[in-house]
């Protein structure tokens, strides 16, 4: 069999992927189908199996010759591994368009999954009008389809993320790149790739117009790759930031000032930033208050946000403006009254203090309960 014989080729040609090669060949005898994605996908997907172009070479000289036995969505995963091989995005997009031609065999989700790829090597290649054309359509698709594969969705959000990455803004950059999360386990990324996603999600948070909730994040694994690396400073910052501790979050500056301005977006964006951990700041301090103990003096907002008593105003009319908090401000008693705060995801720490706040609620429930009982009675004496 032709199949055979190129299997026997590349074991001679690459020796010490010899015993990849040769799993593959027993599954392919077996016509183990599933297993052979698996192996086929565990293979391709490893930037050290790669040897010049041998990826395309299996996909042409071995995976093509029975790929329409293969679930199209999986076979779409692997043609995706084989295209990113390409050290040039174009011959991946003359690639991905060949795979196209059979799109009646590949089906809607299996070519949208191809399609987004030809997205992603546009934006590469600076072509970012016709990657947008290419979003819009994919976008609109998988909401009129309503397909429930993860990764579909995964395909596409990542395509936009990096569209959002070249063209901005950082906050929509932000909020797709969690879409794309949502439907992407981390641990399958490359390690260079989830290095890559972690530093720029970070820089998005921070610089992010618009961006005041960092829990969804944090929640993720994708922050914790940082740790331990040459960007850890940009982990502490977002940490910082979610708690609105600004003493923390100038310590780090303070000790990674060269690593912090040599990333042009924060030097560009340093007051925008500062400003924002302010703002944070202000919120963590409504966040701690019961809802029945918000009226804050300016004095302990001034202590918290380490500002000046007299820019007390500018910070919550700010806060006010960009729908953090609403209220009242007393500029005679110098106190501001907070309703409402803006709506976060919390971590364990924070779920604690809301739990200890509901126990309050409760307690002070009972104790209305009681006394509208007591007063009842004595109606009725």
């Amino acid at each position: 069999m032709a199949e055979l014989t190129f299997i026997q080729e590349q074991k001679f040609l690459y020796e010490d992927l010899a015993s990849n090669y040769d799993t593959i060949e027993s599954l392919f005898t077996k016509k183990l189908w599933h297993q052979l994605t698996e192996e086929l996908h565990s293979f391709l997907s490893n930037p050290h199996n790669r040897r010049g172009d041998n990826f395309f070479q299996l996909y042409d000289g071995f995976i093509k010759t029975f790929e329409p036995k293969l679930s199209q969505l999986r076979a779409a995963v692997l043609v995706s591994l084989v295209g990113y091989s390409f050290d040039d995005p174009q011959r991946a997009i003359d690639f991905f368009n060949a795979v196209l031609e059979n799109r009646t065999r590949l089906g809607e989700e299996a070519s949208l999954c191809v399609e987004a790829d030809i997205a992603v090597m546009h934006v590469r290649l600076g072509l970012t009008e016709e990657a947008r054309v290419q979003l819009d359509a994919a976008e609109e698709k998988v909401q009129s389809q309503g397909t429930g594969e993860a990764v579909v969705f995964s395909k596409v959000y990542k395509a936009m993320a990096e569209y959002r990455k070249s063209v901005g803004p950082p906050a929509d950059f932000y909020k797709i790149s969690l879409m794309y999360l949502a439907y992407t386990p981390v641990n399958e990324l490359p390690a260079e790739e989830r290095y890559a996603l972690a530093t720029d999600m970070a820089l998005a948070a921070l610089t992010g117009e618009g961006v005041y909730n960092f829990g969804e994040v944090i929640a993720t694994p994708v922050l914790s790759v940082l740790v331990g690396s040459p960007n850890q400073y940009l982990h502490d910052l977002v940490i910082a930031l979610n708690q609105g501790n600004i003493d923390v979050f100038n310590e780090v500056i303070d000790s990674n000032k060269e690593a912090y301005f040599a990333q042009d977006v924060l030097k560009n964006c340093h007051d925008q930033v500062q400003q924002k951990v302010v703002l944070l700041s202000l919120m963590n301090v409504v966040f701690e208050l019961p809802s029945h103990e918000r009226t804050i003096s300016y004095a302990t907002i001034a202590n918290v946000s380490r500002v000046p008593l007299n820019q007390v105003d500018w910070i919550l009319m700010r806060a006010m403006s960009l729908g953090l908090i609403k209220g009242s401000i007393d500029e005679v008693a110098q106190t501001v009254d907070v309703t409402w705060v803006q709506p976060r995801v919390l971590n364990t720490i924070e779920m604690a203090t809301i739990s200890s706040q509901l126990g309050d609620w409760v307690e002070r429930v009972k104790g209305t309960l009681l006394s509208v009982e007591e007063q009842t009675l004595e109606l009725y004496v």
